[in-house]
């Protein structure tokens, strides 16, 4: 099978797209994982289209295509789910914790309407039936997925974002942590839970005033961002309450994630030009990939490690 490559290097020729999928004059960056002989049929429909250049990545396998979109930037993947392991309710719930931004168009070699309705609940965008492909066709269901995907990312920012900060609210953190709570079991990598606590929030709010307590709810949630990487989840739960799920991280990690916080912190006060340091009390509830808590669990024994920090703090 092709590895996963763009289509400059793999030889397979920029196509084209109509002008009704889209008006941006950028490449359509399609992740297409398939058998050779799908790949090849659809970069002879791609090269029926016309307006907008296709810039294709393909592959036969999914531990590829994993790798992939965790290096790279797609707007769509076109796959054959049923090659996944698992079947393809199990790739797509997987999809949806990798790329959760990146629409799926599902191909099926054939589609009973038990089987699409499966797949669109399950979080497809849309498909297409093999037998059935043609140029037109495919450009619909291309501008009609990203289209979905584009009202629903909004919706999601609109939900399950912290209005001051910009990081997940509590809602958007449940949703997509039992996603990735999914996947940290399925690949057994161990992850960490942290339950942060911006220490003082109430007094500098009474001796400073509410704009700069929301300077320093803003200076935490930089310092979240800055001390763990991209990939991990972070949150603000309400008020001077923050949590981040921290991927294939263990207890012996914890005092390093500590130390980058701690140092994190210094920077946003100072950037921040805040009166006072920033200083958060942390609890870490490490997670076994073997387990079986469920993150209210987890959230519970993170806070009983915080109310514990609290109190040794002199």
């Amino acid at each position: 099978m092709a590895s996963v490559a763009s289509s400059t290097t793999s030889g397979i020729r920029p196509q084209e797209l109509p002008s009704v999928v889209t008006t941006e004059s950028s490449a359509l960056r399609v992740l297409m994982v398939a058998e050779e002989s799908t790949c090849a049929r659809l970069r002879q429909v791609f090269s029926g289209l016309r307006q907008r250049p296709v810039a294709c990545a393909e592959t036969g396998q999914w531990s590829e295509a994993w790798r992939a979109l965790g290096r790279g930037s797609f707007d769509l993947v076109l796959a054959d789910l049923a090659l996944g392991r698992g079947g393809p309710l199990e790739v797509l719930h997987r999809l949806q914790a990798v790329a959760p931004q990146v629409p799926v168009v599902a191909m099926l070699s054939r589609a009973t309407e038990e089987d699409s309705a499966q797949l669109l609940q399950a979080g497809a965008q849309d498909y297409v039936v093999l037998d059935d492909l043609q140029a037109d066709g495919l450009a619909r269901t291309i501008r009609n997925a990203l289209d979905r995907q584009h009202y629903l990312s909004r919706l999601r920012e609109l939900s399950y974002s912290d209005a001051l900060t910009g990081l997940y609210n509590r809602r958007g953190f449940e949703v997509l942590a039992d996603a990735q709570l999914r996947l940290v079991r399925r690949t057994r990598k161990p992850a960490l839970l942290l339950y942060v606590d911006l220490d003082g929030l109430k007094a500098i709010n009474d001796d400073h005033g509410h704009a700069v307590g929301d300077r320093a709810l803003l200076g935490t949630a930089e310092a979240l961002r800055v001390a763990l990487r991209r990939s991990d989840l972070v949150a603000r739960l309400g008020g001077d309450e923050f949590v981040a799920l921290v991927f294939e991280a263990d207890a012996c990690s914890a005092e390093v994630v500590k130390a980058r916080m701690r140092a994190a912190l210094s920077a946003a006060a100072v950037a921040r030009e805040l009166p006072c340091p920033l200083e958060v009390s942390i609890g870490i509830a490490p997670i076994d990939p073997n387990g079986d808590l469920t993150l209210g669990e987890l959230l519970t024994r993170a806070d009983r490690e915080l109310y514990r920090a609290k109190r040794r703090v002199p």
